[in-house]
């Protein structure tokens, strides 16, 4: 997929660093159902990208321009944290945080963000300097873990508006307890909590597939 940010380098901050203008991105989950729990298709838009992506849970893209993405720790982070914004956002608390130690959902997350597997491109597109959009969208407190603890994955405060719609079905969901349902499945699809660390040849497994 060639999905590519256009004029990004014409874009400052006062700080006179290159950004994107905030609360213009959009994001959608979409999940053909609940029960077994299947994601199959994330679109993302933005204004400085050429079109809306539209990526694929498969190994081959469905669409001449789309992507495709496999269900792994660092998808189920992102999925998980989007979502879990979404609930935070509706009742009014403050933004969610994804955190994590060695071997979480968060850490997963993270290191995808800071490697650019082609999944994460295909979702959120790339700059004129080759670099994913993942990167402007969402903050990272302690990426890599370099100072040990926890790794803290969130939403930047630069796309305060930038909150997921979920559909089931091609239904939008918009109960909280749907939603709690949805995310409980996300966090404990695989026995594991993000308070629980994943096994380790999980973590290594997903760096396997970041590494192609």
């Amino acid at each position: 997929m060639n999905t590519e940010v256009t004029n990004i380098n014409s874009l400052q901050d006062s700080a006179g660093e290159k950004t994107l203008i905030p609360d213009c991105a959009e994001l959608e989950l979409h999940f053909t159902s609940i029960e077994p729990l299947v994601l199959e298709e994330i679109r993302f838009t933005h204004p400085y990208l050429e079109r809306t992506t539209h990526t694929f849970r498969g190994r081959t893209p469905r669409e001449e321009n789309g992507g495709c993405f496999h269900w792994t720790i660092a998808v189920r982070g992102l999925v998980l944290l989007l979502i879990r914004n979404l609930i935070t956002n509706m009742r009014g608390e403050p933004a969610f945080r994804l955190v994590g130690g060695g071997s979480s959902l968060a850490a997963a997350f993270d290191y995808a963000i800071t490697k650019q597997p082609q999944w994460l491109r295909d979702v959120f597109g790339f700059s004129e300097n080759n670099v994913s959009l993942s990167r402007y969208v969402f903050k990272r407190i302690n990426s890599e873990r370099k100072r040990g603890g926890e790794v803290i994955v969130m939403i930047s405060e630069k796309y305060p508006k930038c909150v997921a719609k979920v559909f089931v079905a091609g239904n939008l969901v918009s109960s909280v307890e749907e939603l709690e349902k949805i995310a409980t499945e996300v966090d404990f699809k695989r026995g594991t909590s993000i308070v629980e660390p994943l096994r380790e040849r999980d973590i290594q497994s997903e760096r396997k597939i970041v590494n192609g």
